[in-house]
């Protein structure tokens, strides 16, 4: 029984980081689509190489001195980056048609 207790003890744990997860996934997309307005009224691309390699030394560094794996976290990183591109593309195509929507009228 105590096992029982121990097990659910550390899963409620697990589901706890797992939703703070979510919600700093959620504030980090909130973000980039501030980035992208910013982006947008500067004319920059939404694509930066030389910030995505600063991002991934940067990280790779931390997760070498926490013990993590560095494979790991930068699948991680490639794929909340991407999503963070998505975003700002989608934002850019609203954009786009709305600006193109109101030239026409």
């Amino acid at each position: 029984m105590e096992r029982t207790n121990a097990l659910e003890n550390f899963r409620r744990q697990i589901d706890n980081i797992d939703n703070e997860m979510l919600i700093l996934l959620k504030r980090r997309m909130q973000l980039s689509k501030k980035i992208a307005k910013y982006k947008y009224s500067k004319k920059l691309e939404i694509f930066d190489s030389s910030r995505e390699d600063e991002i991934f030394h940067a990280l790779k560094i931390k997760a070498i001195s926490m013990a993590l794996s560095e494979g790991f976290t930068r699948r991680l990183f490639t794929e909340i980056m991407n999503e963070s591109k998505i975003c700002q593309r989608d934002f850019l195509d609203k954009e786009e048609k709305r600006l193109n929507n109101s030239k026409r009228i």
